[in-house]
C-alpha cells in the first residue's frame, strides 16, 4: 500500500510539473520571438523601440548575448556612451563564456568607442591627428583602461555563476518541499490542499528566484559602473599628464 501511494504521490507531482515545464518552453519562444524583433527594429533605426525590447529581453534572459550586444549598438548610436561600454564589456567577460563572433564584435565595439573618446576629448579640432598625441599612441594606457573593463566583466561574471547557484538550490529546495506534501491523508482520502499548497511552494520558489535576479542586475550594474569609472578616471588623469607635458 505504502508502495501505491508513493505512487500516486510521484505521478501527481509529475502531472503538477508538466505545466512549469510547458511555461519554460513557452518562455524560450518568447524570448526568441522578441530578439528577432529587437533586431528587425534596430535594422529599421527605431532605437528607442530596440532598447525597449531589449531591456524586456535581458529582463527574463540575462545571458542573452545578442541583446547585451544589440543595447550596446543602440546606445553608440543613442550618444550613451557608458551605457555601451558596460554592454558591450558584459559581452566580452570571458571568450570562452561568450558567443566567439559576438565576443568580437563587442570588442570592435569598445574599440570603437575608445577611438572616438580619444577623439572627442584630446585632439583638437584644427589637428585630426596630432603628432604629439602621446595619449592616442600609448598601447600600454589603453590596455590598463581596457583591463579594469575587463575585471569589472570579470566580477559580473563571478556574480552571475552565484546566482545560478542560488537558483539552483531555490529550484531544488521547492522540488523536495513539492515533493513532502502528501496527495492522500490515508488510503483512499485525497489532500484538498495538495495543489494549493504546491501551487504555494512554486509561486515562493518564482518570487525568491525573481529577488535573486533583480539583486543580481542591481550588483552588476554597480559593478560595471565602477570599472567604467576607473578607467575614465585613469584615462582622464593620462590625458592631463599629456597635455601638461606639451
Amino acid at each position: 500500500m505504502k508502495k501505491h501511494v508513493r505512487a500516486l504521490v510521484l505521478l501527481a507531482i509529475i502531472q503538477f510539473a508538466r505545466p512549469s515545464a510547458v511555461l519554460g518552453e513557452s518562455k524560450n519562444t518568447e524570448v526568441a520571438e522578441q530578439t528577432e524583433q529587437m533586431k528587425a527594429a534596430y535594422e529599421a533605426g527605431s532605437l528607442v523601440e530596440a532598447k525597449s525590447i531589449g531591456l524586456r529581453i535581458i529582463s527574463k534572459a540575462p545571458l542573452n548575448m545578442t541583446a547585451h550586444y544589440l543595447l550596446g549598438n543602440v546606445y553608440t548610436r543613442l550618444g550613451q556612451t557608458g551605457e555601451a561600454r558596460r554592454e558591450y564589456s558584459y559581452c566580452c567577460r570571458s571568450q570562452t563564456g561568450t558567443n566567439v563572433q559576438i565576443y568580437q564584435l563587442a570588442r570592435k565595439g569598445l574599440e570603437q568607442l575608445d577611438n572616438s573618446s580619444v577623439a572627442k576629448s584630446v585632439l583638437p579640432a584644427s589637428d585630426a591627428v596630432p603628432r604629439d598625441d602621446k595619449l592616442a599612441a600609448s598601447k600600454q594606457v589603453t590596455e590598463r583602461i581596457q583591463r579594469f573593463r575587463d575585471e569589472g566583466s570579470q566580477a559580473v561574471l563571478t556574480s552571475q555563476r552565484r546566482l545560478e547557484s542560488q537558483i539552483k538550490a531555490a529550484e531544488q529546495e521547492a522540488d523536495l518541499a513539492a515533493s513532502n506534501v502528501p496527495q492522500f491523508l490515508m488510503p483512499g482520502l485525497r489532500n484538498p490542499d495538495y495543489q494549493q499548497t504546491v501551487q504555494n511552494i512554486m509561486e515562493s520558489k518564482n518570487s525568491k528566484i525573481k529577488a535573486l535576479r533583480d539583486s543580481f542586475e542591481v550588483e552588476k550594474k554597480t559593478l560595471m559602473d565602477r570599472a567604467e569609472k576607473q578607467a575614465m578616471d585613469f584615462e582622464a588623469s593620462q590625458r592631463a599628464r599629456t597635455t601638461s607635458g606639451r
